[in-house]
């Protein structure tokens, strides 16, 4: 008898060994990690109202190409999320004299800018010269106390034909900025 209790006494602690194994075996757990990057916004935004203006000029029989200096051009500054590349675009600038003309009379024309832009990281006053910018290249913006910034400097030169027509050329120089 002490045998035949025995043998149930095994059975029973075999079959809840048995049944606690099935059950751990029908279940499971997994983790993830759940990860997202929030970026600060990408801005651009001309400062003081900045131009880019050229003195006056003379028209000649010659060809002329009179230059601003990015220093002394229009100022941008870039801000957005520190440590991130930025890419400028930006084109030549066709100006003409169509207003000019619409009050004064005499000849429409247009003339090219060729715009050249130069950076200075987060420095806010120009130092007399910049890293060139190339239209789409990139540059890492400056962490400056959490925010991303970036200085831009926008000169060039204007290229007037010999015996241009007279008047006040106006165009507009637009930047384009992208992460």
């Amino acid at each position: 008898m002490r045998t035949l209790q025995n043998t149930i006494v095994t059975v029973a602690i075999a079959t809840l060994l048995f049944s606690s194994s099935l059950f751990a075996q029908s279940s499971g757990n997994a983790t993830a990690l759940v990860k997202i990057n929030l970026k600060k916004g990408l801005t651009i935004a001309n400062q003081g109202g900045s131009e880019i203006r050229f003195s006056d000029v003379v028209v000649t029989s010659t060809a002329q190409t009179p230059t601003v200096a990015p220093g002394k051009g229009a100022h941008f500054l870039v801000t957005g999320h520190p440590n991130k590349a930025v890419t400028m675009k930006f084109e030549n600038v066709a100006l003409n004299n169509a207003d000019w003309v619409a009050s004064n009379g005499g000849a429409k024309s247009e003339m090219k800018f060729l715009p050249k832009m130069e950076h200075t990281g987060s420095t806010s006053t120009y130092p007399g010269s910049g890293r060139v910018i190339i239209s789409g290249n990139s540059v890492e913006l400056v962490n400056v106390k959490g925010t991303g910034n970036l200085n831009l400097w926008v000169g060039g030169e204007m290229l007037i034909d010999a015996n241009q027509p007279q008047g006040d050329y106006v165009g507009t120089f637009s930047v384009t900025v992208a992460y």
